[in-house]
This record gives C-alpha cells, sequence and structure tokens, in this order.
C-alpha cells in the first residue's frame, strides 16, 4: 500500500509539471510519465480488488476520467492549442 500511495503522490506532480512547463517537450514528457503513474496506479488497484482488499469501483472511474483529461491535453499540447503562460 505505500507504494500506491507514492504512485498518488506523484500523478498530480507529473500534471503540474505538465502544466507549469513552457517548453513542449517537457510537456510532452510529463504528461506521458503521468499516464505511466496512472496505470501503475491503475493495475496496483485492480490486485488491490482481486486480493478482496477492497472495492475499487469509484477510484477506477475515477482514474479514467482523469486518463479522458490526460489524453484531450495530450492532443492540445502536440497540436500547440495550449494557453500561453506569460
Amino acid at each position: 500500500l505505500e507504494h500506491i500511495r507514492s504512485i498518488s503522490i506523484l500523478l498530480p506532480v507529473r500534471i503540474a509539471g505538465a502544466w507549469g512547463s513552457r517548453i513542449l517537450s517537457e510537456k510532452i514528457k510529463n504528461i506521458l510519465k503521468a499516464k505511466v503513474h496512472l496505470e501503475e496506479l491503475r493495475y496496483l488497484l485492480i490486485l488491490v480488488q482481486d486480493l478482496r482488499i477492497y472495492s475499487i469501483e469509484r477510484e477506477l472511474s475515477d482514474l479514467e476520467i482523469i486518463n479522458g483529461h490526460l489524453k484531450k491535453y495530450l492532443v492540445r499540447v502536440r497540436n500547440g492549442r495550449t494557453r500561453k503562460l506569460i
């Protein structure tokens, strides 16, 4: 469960890193790392459910929503349609 906590902390850090970066390649790198953390978190939560430790339907639903937002943001970044920071 400690690993789940550490990944849960890294996910918003990567998203914030993508949002705050001015360099396009850094934005993309942070978004892709966030997606890796998201998938790892999903895997661990499914493992928790398979072991019948905890029911995770709501958490998986939240991860799907976050994944959808990350996909949209990645498309916007790659197309150059992101908000410009001054």
